[in-house]
């Protein structure tokens, strides 16, 4: 077994506290934090998704697409904010955690999607219902101008 360093087994030790489901499907295949409680105690994550069956939050699963989108999303931000020998660093943990950013939390429910931003001088907030926003495309295009110019760049 490979010795880490303690800086790595720091970021490890975090995202075991953060209650990261890292057995979840979309954690294993497209790197989205599944957090199995209601909010991540500290913002570092790109962004989180609510578990499915949190009673509070009445959270159900992503599909597939949406995990790809979540993906993709995190993948953005990071180009967009990190250097490259960062995002190298991060890719070598089940999640990227980068303690410089604002969390963004989904939560997709019967009703639609919410979200809430994490920020260092307000860490909990209430999750903005997203009336009139039918897809998690939009939602993420509204949280960042970055995502939805890419968005606009895919589409040709």
């Amino acid at each position: 077994m490979t010795e880490i360093s303690a800086q790595d087994q720091q970021v490890v030790d975090y995202i075991s506290s953060e209650l990261v489901d890292i057995n979840h499907p979309w954690v294993v295949q497209y790197r989205v934090p599944v957090i199995t409680g209601i909010h991540p105690r500290r913002a570092a994550f790109i962004a989180t998704v609510a578990a499915p069956g949190d009673e509070r939050l009445g959270s159900v699963d992503i599909d597939e697409d949406e995990a790809s989108l979540i993906s993709q999303y995190i993948d953005v931000i990071n180009e967009r904010y990190a250097s490259r020998h960062y995002i190298e660093r991060m890719k070598r943990f089940i999640v990227d955690v980068d303690p410089g950013c604002n969390t963004i939390s989904l939560v997709k429910s019967e009703d639609g999607w919410r979200y809430r931003k994490m920020t260092w001088d307000q860490p909990i907030a209430p999750f903005l219902n997203q009336a009139g926003v039918p897809t998690l495309e939009e939602l993420l295009g509204r949280v960042s101008h970055q995502f939805a110019g890419w968005l606009a760049e895919q589409r040709g």
